[in-house]
C-alpha cells in the first residue's frame, strides 16, 4: 500500500475546520446584473460565488468564467469597430443580463454543496477537477449554508504543515520532478484587441492567460477578474488592445507573477502562492500582494512563458502524491 501523509492529514480534517474565521460570505442575487456582480467578484478577488433567489435560497454558483463565456457568445461574430450602434446594442445586452441566465454558462464551478462534517479530501477531489470554490452546508439535517471553501483555503492549510513530519518529504521535492509547470499555456499578444483575449480565455476554458509582447516576453496577465473595466461604460471596450485595456483598468495585471523552475522546491512554490511577492521589472521593486494567487506563470531565463502552475495542479498533487519508502 502506498503512503500519502498529506492526503491522510486532510482526510482527518472536517470541512468546517477549514472555513476561515469571520469569513464574509459574498452572495450574489439571481436578479442582479452582470455589471453589478463583476465589481463584487473583482473587489473580493473571487473567481466564483454562490447565488440566491428572491427567497434567499441557494440556487447555484456564478463564476468569472461563466461571464467570459457569455460575453463571447453575446458579442458580434466579426466586430466592426466603426459600427458603434451594433457595439452599443451588444453592450447593453451584456451589461443588463441577470445572473440567473448566466450562471453555469461555462460548466465550471457547478453548484455542488458539501456538508460541514465531511473530510476535506472530498472538497480537494472536486478542486483537483478544476472546481475553484464549494458551498459548505451545516449538516445532513439542513441545507443551511455556513460558508464557502476554496482552493486557496486548502493551500493555506497545506502551507502550515508542509514542513512537518512525513509531509516534509513532499515539500523538499523539486516542482519539475512533480511534473508541474511543464505544459505551455496559450499566450495573448498585448497588441490584440480585448475581445480576442476573451475569446482565447473562453476557448481554453481557463480564468487567465499570460500576455506577451512581440518578442514573446511575459509582460502581463489577462484574467476574468480584469473584466471590471469592461463594464464601466455603456459600450464594451472591444476595440482596445489588451495592453491598453489593462493599463487603463487593471495596471496591476501588467506586473505579472512568475517563477523559474530550476531549483524550485514544492514547499517554496506553496509559500510563494500563499504569500506572493511580485517583482516589478519596470520600476525595479518588489510588490507584496495582500491575497493568495490562483496561478503562477513559469518563465525561461529570457522571461518567455514556458508553463503555468495553478491551484488545481496543487490539489492534484495532494490527491496523487506517493511517498518514497
Amino acid at each position: 500500500m502506498h503512503n500519502n501523509s498529506i492526503h491522510e492529514y486532510f482526510h482527518g480534517v472536517q470541512l468546517a475546520e477549514l472555513i476561515p474565521a469571520g469569513q464574509k460570505l459574498v452572495v450574489l442575487k439571481e436578479d442582479e446584473t452582470l455589471q453589478e456582480v463583476v465589481n463584487q467578484l473583482s473587489t473580493h478577488h473571487l473567481l466564483a460565488a454562490p447565488v440566491v433567489d428572491k427567497q434567499g435560497k441557494l440556487v447555484g454558483m456564478l463564476s468569472m468564467l461563466d461571464i467570459v463565456q457569455f460575453i463571447v457568445a453575446s458579442s458580434p461574430e466579426n466586430v466592426d469597430f466603426k459600427n458603434w450602434q451594433e457595439l452599443e446594442i451588444s453592450g447593453r445586452c451584456i451589461n443588463l443580463q441577470t445572473v440567473k441566465h448566466v450562471m453555469g454558462f461555462s460548466a465550471r464551478d457547478q453548484y455542488m454543496p458539501l456538508k460541514s462534517n465531511l473530510p476535506a479530501t472530498m472538497a480537494i477531489e472536486l478542486f483537483a477537477k478544476g472546481v475553484h470554490r464549494a458551498i459548505v452546508e451545516e449538516d445532513v439535517t439542513t441545507d443551511k449554508y455556513i460558508g464557502t471553501l476554496s482552493q486557496t483555503d486548502i493551500l493555506k492549510r497545506l502551507a502550515e504543515h508542509l514542513h512537518m513530519g512525513k509531509m516534509k518529504q513532499l515539500g523538499e521535492q523539486l516542482v519539475k520532478d512533480l511534473g508541474l509547470g511543464l505544459a505551455k499555456p496559450v499566450t495573448i499578444d498585448g497588441s490584440e484587441n480585448v475581445l480576442h483575449a476573451m475569446k482565447e480565455l473562453a476557448k481554453a476554458n481557463v480564468s487567465a492567460l499570460p500576455v506577451v509582447d512581440h518578442h514573446g516576453h511575459l509582460v502581463g496577465n489577462f484574467s476574468a477578474s480584469d473584466l471590471r473595466g469592461f463594464y464601466l461604460d455603456r459600450i464594451p471596450h472591444f476595440e482596445l488592445t489588451t495592453r491598453t485595456f489593462l493599463e487603463k483598468y487593471s495596471p496591476k495585471s501588467l506586473v505579472p507573477f512568475f517563477v523559474e523552475l530550476d531549483g524550485l522546491k514544492f514547499v517554496d512554490l506553496v509559500k510563494k502562492l500563499t504569500h506572493p511577492e511580485i517583482h516589478d521589472v519596470i520600476h525595479s521593486q518588489t510588490v507584496k500582494v495582500d491575497h493568495s494567487m490562483h496561478r503562477v506563470w513559469v518563465v525561461s531565463d529570457e522571461r518567455k512563458v514556458v508553463g503555468v502552475i495553478t491551484l488545481t495542479d496543487i490539489m492534484k498533487v495532494i490527491i496523487d502524491h506517493v511517498e518514497m519508502d
